[in-house]
């Protein structure tokens, strides 16, 4: 009698070769939050954003199953997703234009911090 039936460890596979899957679109959004930093503020605000992001789905790990009660909640985290990709679009082509007043102010390390958070956390969700 196997320890672990060959469905369960299937199932494993799958659901390990998903998360796999979608890191990647993590990694994508963090290059582009990270976009407008000066190189010496990347790193940290890589890994600031990644342990923010980290803490906050540790805490809504504990509430899951609540949280996935309330109706409309994977609606919610849709529209919030489109909105962070949204500004992030934005921001990219305001980066290769330039307005009328001049260059544009640098983007500033809480501001990519927390484009990482929100949008990791509104991503793990949907």
């Amino acid at each position: 009698m196997p320890f672990v039936s060959m469905e369960e460890l299937y199932a494993l596979l799958q659901v390990l070769l998903i998360d796999i899957t979608l890191a990647g679109d993590n990694a994508v959004v963090i290059g582009l939050a990270v976009n407008g930093l000066p190189a010496h503020q990347r790193r940290p605000a890589i890994i600031l954003g990644i342990a923010g992001a980290t803490v906050m789905r540790i805490g809504f790990g504990a509430l899951t199953v609540q949280l996935l009660q309330i109706v409309g909640l994977m609606l919610a985290g849709g529209v919030l997703l489109l909105w962070v990709c949204w500004k992030m679009y934005r921001d990219l082509r305001r980066g290769t234009h330039v307005h009328a007043e001049g260059a544009l102010p640098p983007k500033s390390l809480g501001r990519a911090m927390l484009q990482i958070i929100i949008a990791d956390v509104s991503m793990s969700g949907a």
